[in-house]
């Protein structure tokens, strides 16, 4: 019969691989079956890295797939999983004669623990914030990150920053990495180079206009604006410095009301903006249909005429 088996392994947010990548498994299987009918289908992330044939003589095998590069990178949802997920689908067919009897304990496949991913890879060279938190968080991390509050923050802004802290948690184990500061702690020189998510509201939080400051201005939202005034909240990315080494991230809302709005959407996982120099207008709704709060969202693209 066919059987399936899938493996899970999470890989930090920043990573594309290089094609050099690839598996290297170890395998054997029993000498009753049929070398012409029995096989090893093997997937990662749902697309198809090669086959190895299984059967008679194979005892102690080492065999070598590419991994299907392009695929993981660039998925066609353009949603990037930063998971790997090995898919094995396993053929086992009898070697038999006209009522021959095997005993079905005997035909067996075995792929040893002591197989290999190999996975050399670089970081996406543009920020990129559907790739969240990356920049923020990564393995070899030169900049320092800081959550900025603004100054004399209330007890619900203490709040959201946790809440913030708990969203990153669930993507990396480096959350101690981050730090918090309001606006009025950050150096001169913390500022010029290090990745900021700027949390606020514009009357409070004086950094979100150096980060929202080359973008068109906020259209007329119709519909959106329409449906539920009081729940759109709004994620911002820009390049802080002229050497394009640092981003900010501002997190905001016209009031604390809209600014929980875009806390809430990055806590639900919905993609910010695709690299700096963008804006997204999160529009939440609820469907009775739904656990979840849906969000709707439109970008909006830095001016043209503006340097970059």
């Amino acid at each position: 019969g066919v059987f399936e088996k899938t493996l899970t392994f999470d890989y930090p947010h920043g990573w594309l691989f290089d094609e050099s990548a690839q598996l290297a498994l170890h395998v054997a299987s029993s000498p009753a079956l049929d070398a012409d009918q029995s096989y090893i289908d093997v997937f990662v992330n749902d697309a198809f890295a090669g086959t190895i044939e299984t059967g008679q003589g194979l005892t102690d095998n080492w065999t070598t797939l590419p991994m299907p590069v392009f695929n993981i990178n660039y998925p066609n949802d353009g949603k990037r999983l930063h998971q790997l997920k090995i898919r094995f689908s396993v053929g086992n067919s009898a070697d038999l004669q006209t009522c021959d009897y095997v005993d079905i304990r005997l035909l067996s496949t075995t792929i040893f623990s002591d197989s290999i991913i190999t996975t050399p890879h670089h970081w996406i060279e543009e920020p990129e914030l559907q790739a969240f938190p990356f920049p923020f968080l990564q393995e070899t991390q030169d900049s320092q990150t800081f959550i900025v509050l603004p100054d004399s923050p209330t007890s619900d802004e203490i709040k959201l920053s946790m809440r913030v802290v708990s969203t990153l948690g669930g993507y990396t184990s480096k959350v101690g990495g981050v730090q918090i500061r309001t606006t009025a702690e950050l150096s001169d020189d913390e500022l010029e180079n290090s990745n900021l998510m700027i949390l606020g509201t514009p009357d409070r939080q004086p950094l979100i206009e150096q980060v929202t400051g080359k973008l068109n201005a906020i259209p007329e939202l119709g519909i959106y604006r329409a449906m539920n005034t009081d729940r759109i909240g709004y994620f911002a990315t820009d390049f802080i410095n002229d050497d394009l080494t640092a981003t900010g991230l501002a997190i905001f809302g016209d009031t604390m009301d809209v600014l929980i709005t875009a806390v809430a959407a990055l806590a639900a996982n919905r993609p910010i903006v695709s690299s700096p120099g963008k804006m997204a207008v999160i529009t939440v709704y609820d469907d009775p249909h739904q656990e979840k709060p849906e969000y709707t969202t439109v970008i909006i693209e830095r001016n043209e005429d503006e340097d970059t």
